[in-house]
């Protein structure tokens, strides 16, 4: 219960737009790595197109072990919404990547209803899957890790 009010408590003070860009993207791989990815800090290029580069480890039903890698674009918007040219953006880079399947924009904002659509269209149409976080989804993530919330956010963080 205690755990529940103190989420609900820190909600507020997730306030995207005392973020630059680097920290966002810094503040995306830190939770990341909270959620048990592995970390590539900077992803393949610069202007790559692609931030980070994340594994996660698993074991299949089976006991198996199996590794996914996420290709991994923190977008801070002031301003604007995810378009469906970010969407095609991140498409054909997976395209190009070299087996690499699984993209995700992370993002303080939202789909627009145009890039919605796309991205319920295209889910089951193609071989890639395409996973956006957008501002909501990601305060809840992060309302379930204080110390983030602290770091980035509060007055005592280090990032203000």
């Amino acid at each position: 219960m205690l755990r529940l009010i103190n989420q609900i408590r820190a909600a507020p003070e997730v306030d995207f737009s005392r973020l630059d860009s680097k920290t966002f993207e810094r503040m995306v791989e830190d939770l990341l790595a909270k959620l048990g990815f592995s970390v590539l800090r900077g992803g393949i290029t610069h202007d790559s197109g692609v931030d980070i580069i994340a594994t996660f480890h698993s074991r299949d039903p089976f006991g198996a072990e199996q590794t996914e890698t996420w290709l991994v674009e923190a977008k801070l918007y002031r301003d604007q919404r995810v378009s469906v040219s970010a969407l095609h953006q991140m498409l054909g880079f997976l395209m190009t990547s070299g087996g690499t399947k699984r993209g995700l924009i992370i993002t303080n904002s939202r789909l627009n209803s145009v890039a919605r659509s796309f991205l319920s269209e295209s889910i089951g149409k193609t071989f890639y899957q395409l996973r956006v976080i957008d501002g909501t989804e990601l305060t809840d993530l992060l309302i379930q890790h204080p110390d983030l919330i602290q770091t980035y956010f509060t007055s005592s963080g280090v990032h203000e």
